[in-house]
């Protein structure tokens, strides 16, 4: 084993790090800003890239060469990134053309599992085989989601608010009133069912629906239920 070094000062410390404060003083300075909302994540990257560069220039390090060669690699990384996603959206297509999910959610809802069991079978199915590209968004008015939850350009929407307008949840968008079922239909199906496998859609929720609809009937909700009996009863006041 070799011999430990000699201990080093202070002094000597800072000296050693001269070329590693500037990058840590950059990178708590981009958390800062992206944290305090200064900046987006987009201007943070774009800090980022202009701060290396003043560093590399600072410290003498940034030639042609090695600037060539940042961007040759930003660019392999990025292709690499754009043919990850392209792959994605080409597999979620043909997912959806080939009726896979829907077959698979008819498999999983034949089962009857309990919730729990349900939820463990669709993360296991989401983890392997991904999804057919639909999306829930937790409930909320579409004039707030269209705020703070956009769609990708070009989506279909089927909202069961009342403010619904294109482009309102997203560039390009089509978004549709339909009510709870169609909404869960359109999820399932991948698209805008037509006249006939709605109605068949519908005989799969109506065959189950003493389960399908006990979720709205809070009254029978034990947590629901409880808080309602420690509510405090106020007096009407007649306006």
């Amino acid at each position: 084993m070799p011999a430990a070094d000699p201990p080093s000062t202070l002094r000597e410390k800072i000296r050693k790090s001269g070329n590693l404060i500037p990058v840590g003083v950059l990178i708590v300075f981009i958390v800062a800003v992206l944290i305090t909302g200064y900046a987006t994540a987009t201007e943070c990257a774009a800090y980022g890239v202009v701060g290396s560069l003043g560093l590399a220039l600072w410290s003498r390090s940034l030639t042609w060469q090695n600037f060539k060669e940042g961007l040759m690699g930003t660019t392999r990384t990025s292709c690499m990134i754009m043919f990850i996603l392209a792959g994605a959206a080409f597999l979620t297509k043909t997912m959806a053309f080939t009726g896979i999910p829907r077959e698979l959610a008819e498999w999983v809802n034949a089962m009857h599992l309990s919730p729990f069991a349900l939820i463990s079978v669709l993360v296991i199915v989401y983890l392997v085989l991904g999804t057919a590209g639909a999306r829930t968004e937790m409930p909320g008015c579409s004039l707030c989601m269209g705020n703070q939850a956009q769609v990708r350009e070009g989506a279909t929407v089927i909202s069961t608010s009342t403010r619904n307008f294109p482009n309102r949840l997203g560039k390009n968008t089509n978004v549709f009133l339909g009510s709870a079922e169609l909404a869960a239909i359109a999820s399932r199906l991948g698209y805008l069912p037509s006249k006939e496998e709605y109605l068949k859609e519908m005989g799969v929720i109506d065959a189950d629906k003493a389960s399908v609809y006990r979720y709205m009937n809070f009254d029978q909700i034990e947590e629901y239920a409880e808080a309602a009996k420690a509510a405090p009863a106020s007096a009407a006041v007649a306006c």
